[in-house]
């Protein structure tokens, strides 16, 4: 059976630990907890984190791409079918068709 204190390291991961698999330094993350900068847990003058800790300063430093942009082809389209549909919507609104001076 395991004791308090081994459940604890469980569920808190050390900061060397976190270092290790983020590839930020000890220090910068030391820093950052002292300053009360990031969540953290300070257990007997060491640093660790829960993993909800971990997973919401690596969600505050995750940036997401743009994803795939359109070719010019289906931007051409998209365009186009954008002045198909304002055109039909302006015709509607005179009554139809349009007539022009002769």
């Amino acid at each position: 059976m395991k004791t308090p204190a081994e459940w604890a390291d469980l569920l808190v991961i050390p900061l060397a630990e976190v270092a290790k698999r983020t590839g930020w330094s000890k220090r910068s993350l030391e820093d950052d907890c002292r300053a009360g900068a990031i969540d953290h847990i300070n257990r007997k003058g060491s640093y660790g984190f829960t993993h909800e800790q971990l997973d919401a300063l690596l969600a505050r430093y995750t940036r997401k791409g743009s994803g795939e942009e359109p070719s010019a082809a289906e931007r051409e389209a998209d365009e186009l079918a954008a002045a198909r549909a304002y055109n039909a919507q302006t015709q509607s609104r005179s009554g139809g068709t349009s007539k022009r001076a002769a």
